[in-house]
């Protein structure tokens, strides 16, 4: 069965996102509330919006997953998670409402801040949705196989959606690795224990991976190689 999304899940500050840049799949970008940054580009970043359309979007339950870091809402829709079921071609039309995937209820409550990725001290990574129904005939998109990173919950929902097609791949380090790399990036006490609330969660879910790679005690870069090593077996080339 063709994989179209890697999922890389596992504990705050494990390596996650590190692991994803090394396997160098597209990621499926994801949406915020705040305003762009210097530099940042909307669609490439994130999906830039307003608060009020992301809440309008997890009301009608278009949201996979979402939470709320330092006044902003970060979140990954259902929408981009079912594009990774196109081919790779530009297509004419897409899924129709007969033949798309049902939706699952999406709960409105926001994830808590320990769910959030360690890609910067400073936001969650979340990776972003599109604001249109996938589901609706007529509009040009391009699939494919894409990377995400995303909480055990939300990779629980992807991987019911995508079945064969979803690989989950689970980052495990220790506790005090994970508090040391956080302490390295000058995360104070309090952040390190918010980041670091789901670690048992997050430890637990593993079970549900296809495959686990250990990240901590210096074995990161064992990690990374094992990772990179996957690419021929998902049909990208170097």
């Amino acid at each position: 069965m063709k994989i179209s999304l890697v999922i890389f899940q596992g504990p705050s500050a494990s390596g996650k996102t590190t692991l994803q840049a090394l396997l160098g799949l597209p990621r499926i970008v994801t949406w915020t509330s705040r305003a762009p940054r210097e530099g940042e580009i909307d669609g490439v970043d994130y999906h830039f919006t307003q608060r009020e359309t992301l809440e309008q979007m997890m009301r009608e339950g278009q949201m996979l997953e979402t939470s709320e870091y330092r006044g902003h809402l970060y979140g990954t829709s259902l929408a981009s998670i079912k594009e990774t079921l196109i081919d790779d071609t530009w297509i004419d039309e897409t899924l129709s409402d007969e033949t798309s995937i049902d939706e699952p209820s999406i709960d409105e409550t926001l994830i808590d801040e320990s769910s959030i990725d360690e890609t910067s001290i400073d936001e969650p990574m979340i990776d972003k949705p599109s604001i249109e129904n996938p589901a609706i005939k007529g509009t040009a998109r391009r699939g494919g196989l894409r990377s995400i990173v995303l909480d055990p919950s939300g990779a629980e929902i992807a991987g019911a959606l995508l079945g064969e097609r979803a690989l989950r791949l689970g980052v495990l380090a220790s506790r005090a690795e994970c508090e040391a790399r956080l302490r390295s990036r000058g995360s104070d006490a309090a952040t390190i224990s918010a980041r670091l609330a789901g670690y048992d969660e997050e430890i637990a879910a593993l079970d549900r991976c296809d495959l686990v790679v250990r990240s901590g005690e210096g074995g990161l870069e064992r990690a990374g190689e094992i990772v990179r090593a996957l690419r021929p077996l998902l049909g990208v080339a170097d």
